[in-house]
């Protein structure tokens, strides 16, 4: 069995393959109003979201996510970045395998 870490690792690189981490050019898109693209990844897209703001407003989840990540990176000095791979790549998937473990051992330890 893989340990979360090792697979939070190999995720993160799967997902590094980005335009950016390869230097490629990103494709030349106008702003959609009716849907995400690159455009609104580079810059700040207006158009009416498809889930709710309490997910995705800038006060909902969406929101709280990226302020807390912001203020993580800043209060230990990685960055925001350092805080996504952190909290994403890091401690997500240990303290879901610790929850993951703690489960399966109740099954196998109470029967």
């Amino acid at each position: 069995m893989a340990t979360p870490v090792v697979v939070g690792a190999t995720v993160f690189l799967a997902v590094a393959d980005t335009p950016y981490a390869t230097g490629m050019t990103l494709p030349a898109e106008a702003p959609d109003r009716q849907r995400c693209n690159w455009a609104c990844h580079n810059g700040t897209c207006r158009h009416a979201s498809v889930l709710p703001d309490v997910l995705a407003g800038d006060n909902g989840a969406y929101g709280r996510t990226i302020a807390a990540l912001a203020y993580i990176g800043r209060a230990t000095g990685i960055g925001y970045a350092g805080a996504n791979i952190a909290v994403f790549c890091v401690a997500w998937p240990l303290v879901t395998g610790f929850i993951y473990a703690v489960a399966v051992g109740r099954q196998v330890w109470l029967r």
